[in-house]
């Protein structure tokens, strides 16, 4: 491999790991939760392991290992616990903090798959209504519905990448993310 091969096998690795320990974040703290926060941080998780999937499959395209799911980071271990023991809410500021910082990680990322930019943003806009005790914006929900009357499915029914020709996604009533975004391979 050349440098440059080297020096995007090592952040893809990187990246991989991060979005891993998020979707491991996201899940501890759906198994604390009930109703629609639950729903929420498993919508979170599963985007969050789409992305690692993005990772691994560039590594795999390079012809370099792909690492095994290890044991999340320290910091993902000790804020799970401190959900655990306190509560959600409780760590939520500090997650969201690290969204709102992590919003732009793939604006300038040249193999960030279509889509993760605004997913990244999207996340800390959710956390953020999170925080607030907010519920999602009944004139996005219902522009997101009007979408679907229309035949419009450039966000709100998009096909997926992978899987299948006939597998449709769409984006959640509750989901604050961007209408644009539309649906990431798993």
């Amino acid at each position: 491999m050349t440098k440059l091969q080297d020096d995007s096998v090592k952040r893809w690795r990187e990246l991989l790991a991060s979005e891993r320990d998020a979707a491991a974040l996201y899940s501890r703290l759906a198994e604390a939760e009930t109703g629609e926060r639950q729903e929420i941080f498993r919508e979170l998780a599963t985007i969050e392991r789409g992305h690692a999937a993005h990772w691994e499959s560039q590594l795999r395209e390079a012809g370099a290992e792909v690492p095994a799911p290890g044991r999340p980071g320290m910091r993902t271990r000790l804020l799970g616990a401190a959900a655990d023991r306190l509560s959600v809410g409780t760590v939520l500021p500090l997650i969201e903090r690290a969204e709102r910082a992590d919003a732009g990680l793939y604006d300038h990322e040249p193999d960030a798959a279509p889509g993760m930019a605004a997913d990244e943003r999207a996340h800390a806009r959710a956390l953020g209504h999170l925080m607030d005790g907010g519920k999602p914006d009944p004139a996005a929900q219902i522009r997101r519905r009007e979408r679907w009357h229309r035949g419009d499915r450039s966000g709100a029914l998009a096909p997926r990448s992978s899987a299948s020709a006939t597998a449709w996604c769409q984006t959640p009533p509750w989901s604050w993310a961007s209408p644009d975004r539309g649906c990431r391979a798993p």
